[in-house]
């Protein structure tokens, strides 16, 4: 038994709980219940369900799409179901910078207006369906006193567009 909530919706009813993935849950529907069409179950329905695994996600911990390059200098990420995450560091080139906040959107931001800085794999040692933080240290990638605007993208090596990877201006 786990908490969970019943709505309506176009093909029936949907039934909301904190599932966990690959775990078995029994639906029973007992016999006389009310139908959304003012109708009762004739017999007893007993379905079975089985979440999958989580998708794999890769997000900044970090509200709004602006990173600051001062302060701690550390930038929290959260995966799940990521093995292997790929850091990469491009720096914007300042006669690029009017024309990428002119033209990215909270989708999209361009990352080929500037130069490569940098890039590395990290493993995130997390195991299945386990959410990890991941802590991403500037310190060790940019130097202390790195200028100007670079865009940055965290995201599964082999991320198939969703939610494999996020990205950042700082």
């Amino acid at each position: 038994d786990i908490p969970y909530t019943l709505n309506d919706s176009y093909h029936g009813i949907s039934i909301h709980a904190n599932f966990d993935p690959n775990k078995e849950y029994v639906f029973v529907f007992l016999k006389g219940m009310p139908s959304v069409k003012g109708t009762e179950v004739k017999e007893p329905i007993k379905e079975i369900f089985m979440p999958p695994d989580y998708i794999e996600s890769v997000i900044f911990k970090s509200p709004g799409i602006y990173l600051s390059l001062e302060g701690s200098r550390k930038i929290p990420v959260e995966t799940v179901n990521v093995d292997n995450l790929k850091i990469k560091i491009h720096k914007v080139y300042s006669n690029n910078i009017v024309y990428l906040l002119n033209n990215m959107s909270s989708y999209y931001i361009p990352d080929d207006l500037g130069v490569d800085v940098y890039e590395k794999e990290i493993e995130t040692k997390a195991g299945v369906n386990e959410f990890k933080d991941v802590i991403i240290e500037l310190k060790d990638l940019l130097e202390e006193d790195s200028k100007g605007l670079f865009f940055i993208e965290v995201g599964n090596t082999e991320y198939n567009y969703g939610r494999g990877k996020d990205e950042r201006l700082m």
